[in-house]
């Protein structure tokens, strides 16, 4: 997954002033939109496939613990929301681990916003379905403290050959040092509830 990257070009008044007579006012201002919008995207967000910088982050928010050993998916910074994905060794994955943290300048209505659209699990790169079947809400211990975690269980079709799993998908925010962490983590397969449990207990604040 890749955005583009945008370099403004400077114009001098005199050009602007004939692009502006011979495309007309209105065509005009939507390339100006589209071009600053790209411009602004291009500024304000910034992508890493590198395996080495995913599970840098993700270690650097919580200490982790995936059964057979992981592997860095995605890196992420959109907006000042830091994201970081990775997934245990296996063809095609069985566990997703994505963390990050929201903007320290935010409010408490904007924490509130996130929490409430932070709702569906991330995947990045692998071809994956999650269709739900069940939710609800259980208090977990993350980082010593009792959080709402958001639970939801059903089917996860994943890999070229559309294999359907069962699988379970756990969410939670917890402040921690007054920095606001969410995690999403989703485990699919026959042991998909037990290597989920392991995974969350796992989690530890840094």
């Amino acid at each position: 997954m890749t955005f583009p990257e945008s370099t403004p070009e400077k114009k001098s008044g005199s050009v602007w002033k004939w692009i502006a007579i011979g495309c007309g006012g209105t065509t005009l201002l939507g390339i100006i939109v589209i071009a600053g919008l790209i411009f602004a995207l291009s500024r304000n967000i910034n992508v890493s496939l590198s395996p080495e910088k995913a599970q840098e982050n993700v270690r650097n928010l919580f200490d982790y613990e995936i059964p057979g050993g992981d592997r860095g998916v995605i890196a992420l910074n959109m907006f000042g929301i830091e994201m970081s994905q990775v997934s245990d060794l296996a063809t095609p994955s069985s566990v997703f681990l994505t963390v990050g943290k929201v903007p320290f300048e935010w409010g408490e209505e904007e924490r509130e916003a996130f929490q409430e659209g932070f709702e569906e699990p991330f995947f990045s790169q692998e071809t994956i379905e999650y269709n739900i079947n069940s939710e609800r809400k259980e208090e977990k211990n993350l980082c010593e403290q009792m959080v709402n975690v958001s639970i939801s269980e059903g089917t996860m079709t994943v890999g070229d050959n559309a294999v359907t799993l069962p699988a379970i998908a756990y969410k939670a925010t917890v402040n921690y040092n007054d920095v606001e962490r969410f995690v999403s983590l989703v485990s699919n397969g026959d042991r998909a509830n037990e290597t989920i449990e392991s995974v969350f207990n796992s989690l530890d604040c840094k």
